[in-house]
This record gives C-alpha cells, sequence and structure tokens, in this order.
C-alpha cells in the first residue's frame, strides 16, 4: 500500500523525491515521539462535529510547510492506526517524501472487530455516518495544518479499502486520487451477512 501511494504522489509531490528503502525505519520501529524534530510527529488527535467524534492519529513530517499533500489512512479490521502506521511504512514514507497522514481510529464502540461500516447504507453516502466524520477530519487537517486542497488522498486496507472506495465516491470534491488495497465497491453490500 505505501508503494501504491508512493506512485499516486509521485507526480504530486513538487520538488519532494522519493525515500529510498534504506533511509526508511524498520516497518513496526516504534512511532516518532510528537517532540522528535527528525523524524516528524506522530500525535493523536480527536475531531468532533455534528457528525460525531472520531480519534485519529496525524503524523507531520520533520520539514512540514504550507501546501504539503495530505493522505488519509483508512486501518482494516481488527487493527489500531498505530498497527497501519507500522505495517505500511507510511510514515517513513511522507518524512521522505514530503506530506502528511492522518490515520482515523475505528472502535470497538462503533464495530466490535474495529471494521469501518462500510456495508450499511448509512455509511455509504455523503453527509452521514462515517463518511461524513471522515471527511470533516479530513478538512479539519487540511484547515489547521494548511494543506494543499489539490492534493488531498485516501486509501486503506481490506475494510479500509471499502471505506476509502465510499470516500471517493462521496467526496470527490475533497480527494483527489483513491488507494484500495483488498476493498470491494461502494455500494456492493448492504449487510453483515452480505458483505461476506
Amino acid at each position: 500500500l505505501a508503494e501504491a501511494s508512493a506512485v499516486m504522489l509521485q507526480g504530486f509531490a513538487g520538488d519532494a523525491t522519493e525515500a529510498s528503502r534504506s533511509d526508511q525505519a524498520a516497518p513496526c520501529a516504534a512511532p516518532p515521539s510528537p517532540s522528535s524534530s527528525t523524524h516528524g510527529t506522530f500525535e493523536a488527535r480527536e475531531h468532533v462535529s455534528a457528525a460525531g467524534r472520531m480519534a485519529y492519529m496525524l503524523f507531520r513530517p520533520s520539514g512540514q510547510v504550507p501546501g504539503m499533500p495530505l493522505v488519509v489512512m483508512l486501518h482494516g479490521c481488527g487493527q489500531s492506526p498505530e498497527d497501519f502506521a507500522c505495517g505500511t511504512g507510511m510514515n517513513a514514507l511522507a518524512e521522505g517524501m514530503g506530506f502528511l497522514v492522518a490515520y482515523p481510529r475505528q472502535t470497538t464502540e462503533a464495530n466490535q472487530h474495529q471494521c469501518w461500516n462500510w456495508f450499511r447504507p448509512s455509511d455509504q453516502m455523503r453527509g452521514a455516518g462515517e463518511p461524513a466524520l471522515i471527511a470533516g477530519l479530513t478538512q479539519d487537517i487540511a484547515s489547521s495544518e494548511q494543506v494543499d486542497p489539490a492534493r488531498i488522498y485516501v486509501a486503506g486496507l481490506s475494510a479500509g479499502g471499502a471505506q476509502a472506495a465510499i470516500m471517493a465516491d462521496a467526496y470527490p470534491d475533497i480527494y483527489a486520487a483513491v488507494g484500495v488495497h483488498s476493498g470491494i465497491a461502494c455500494g456492493a453490500a448492504s449487510t453483515m451477512a452480505g458483505a461476506l
């Protein structure tokens, strides 16, 4: 997924060059500390809106400047933002190429398996449910971090891939491109049984 996202970003990253594999941290190295100046920051945040609350992790590269791209990464079932960051190596890629990464957090209260509820019709449309929360946190980050609005992307794995497809369908005005790995098309299921 990190390589696919790098290809997606390559044409949009401005002067940034792709980080070499030798410069990337080990896949599951400890995330950078919020006080680190050489490896960016990885911090917990929360989005609150009329649609509800959603916690997320935000990686900001050490050389952050206004106008950087943003990639929103949606984890799979049973994962956390920290797991997903670790497994994809996206933070190391973001540090090397110069972009921000947001990792929304699905809770066991919203889905007992920490899956995105992409199969529910109420979570497959603009302005409602999880899509509204994810789009809202994306817009908050874009505003507060001075992200280039033309270079905002969403990607996901499995249930996160299905949710990413929904985000691209429901919010084409926010997301310039989508990366889907092992997810299904938007609207392909309307029940949990149908999703399986």
